[in-house]
């Protein structure tokens, strides 16, 4: 069985992990390496997560209560909680499932005179054109952000040149992960100087902690070895688990209702250990061969398949996303040749603060369906996999367009 989730990481990070636990120190001086090493224009800071970033971000930047943020009809439902967490009025608006960038008059259609910004979220590993958006918003003096935790891939990218704030994730399943960990690159020096003032105000992750999140990855390394996860799979369906809920539980950074509370904390000295060492070898992250795989079966399927954002300008493929009539069918086709799909997903489609909903980009979230890019797959595997992709991925008006 190829499993959906392969950690982008190995067996010699971990042991590095276990190293750096005992014997790294110097929290501070190794945060201003990891952030001079991401972006040399001193825009980044290190925090605990792209989460933590926003959060100080927000706090630093003082808008006005009630301020209106446009925001990625798509996305996890912390950034939302994030925002009304500071006041701010989230208003959604529609992606087109294509191209993942906002859809043709979209923004315009839901500005008012209390929008201040537009909270763009880059889905799937995939980069969406941003260039109007930005002419858009400095025509109308609002800032740009760009969520990038999805679309990062160990190249010089750092987001729209013309971005006020951009946010990257180094979490569990994320490209070239740390286990943990999050860069905000930021444009505002007076922002970043009261981010920095308050982030140094904030307590350290526990030593401990990092290395229980460490464990926990380990266990999912082994796991995600085909044998091994084929083995787990039997055990969750003899014994009435739900495969799909247990992984999901197992991935979540901030899970409960104190999330707040426990990403308002600066990285420990191990995970920016570990965060400097993937920095300084992108060749050992994934994503070059990954995005290959991904564009060679994106390529076999045609370029009318509903491939989500299979027009997108830059296309990394952090994971595949299609979508289908009838999920639940193609989770069980994929599982029967091999392929650990789910129709499960940590996104939500974006209420507002009275209730509104991005009701198209509800529709095409409840049609996914995340297939494994299993780069270990044999010929015959993958003439399988292509198969039945095709026969149920066809465009039709009510998919991808």
């Amino acid at each position: 069985m190829h499993p959906r989730l392969r950690l982008d990481l190995g067996w010699v990070d971990l042991f590095f992990v276990a190293s750096a636990g005992l014997v790294a120190g110097g929290r501070q001086r190794r945060a201003e390496r990891v952030a001079a090493l991401f972006d040399p224009r001193d825009w980044a800071i290190a925090t605990l997560s792209a989460r933590s970033g926003f959060d100080l971000y927000l706090g630093a930047l003082r808008l006005p209560p009630g301020s209106e943020v446009l925001v990625s009809g798509i996305t996890i439902p912390h950034m939302v909680q994030i925002l009304e967490a500071h006041g701010l009025r989230p208003v959604p608006f529609e992606l087109d499932p294509a191209t993942l960038a906002p859809a043709v008059g979209e923004l315009e259609r839901f500005a008012t005179s209390r929008t201040r910004a537009i909270l763009f979220a880059h889905l799937f590993g995939q980069r969406a054109e941003l260039g109007s958006v930005a002419t858009l918003a400095r025509s109308r003096g609002w800032l740009l952000w760009e969520d990038a935790a999805q679309a990062y891939a160990g190249d010089p990218w750092r987001g729209e040149p013309e971005t006020d704030l951009a946010l990257f994730s180094f979490g569990l399943i994320k490209t070239a992960t740390a286990v943990q960990g999050g860069i905000v690159c930021v444009r505002d020096p007076e922002v970043r100087a009261r981010m920095r003032e308050a982030h140094a105000s904030q307590p350290a992750q526990g030593r401990l902690a990092f290395l229980g999140r460490s464990a926990k990855a380990a266990l999912l390394l082994a796991l995600s070895e085909p044998r091994a996860f084929r083995l787990l799979a039997r055990v969750c369906a003899r014994s009435g688990l739900d495969l799909d809920a247990l992984l999901h539980r197992a991935t979540r950074g901030f899970p409960g209702p104190d999330y707040l509370l426990r990403l308002r904390k600066r990285p420990s000295a191990p995970l920016l250990a570990l965060l400097e060492r993937r920095l300084r070898r992108p060749q050992t992250s994934m994503a070059g061969p990954r995005r290959a795989w991904g564009e060679e079966l994106l390529a076999e399927l045609g370029p009318h398949s509903a491939v989500v954002g299979r027009r997108a300008r830059e296309r990394h493929h952090w994971v595949l996303a299609v979508t289908t009539a009838e999920p639940a069918l193609l989770v069980r086709a994929l599982r029967s040749i091999g392929f650990d799909a789910t129709d499960r997903s940590s996104l939500v489609a974006v209420h507002d603060a009275v209730g509104a909903r991005s009701e198209a980009s509800r529709r095409w979230l409840q049609r996914l369906v995340y297939v494994p890019l299993a780069r270990g797959a044999g010929p015959a595997e993958r003439a399988a996999l292509v198969r039945i992709l095709r026969a149920d991925v066809t465009p039709r008006r009510d998919r991808v367009k």
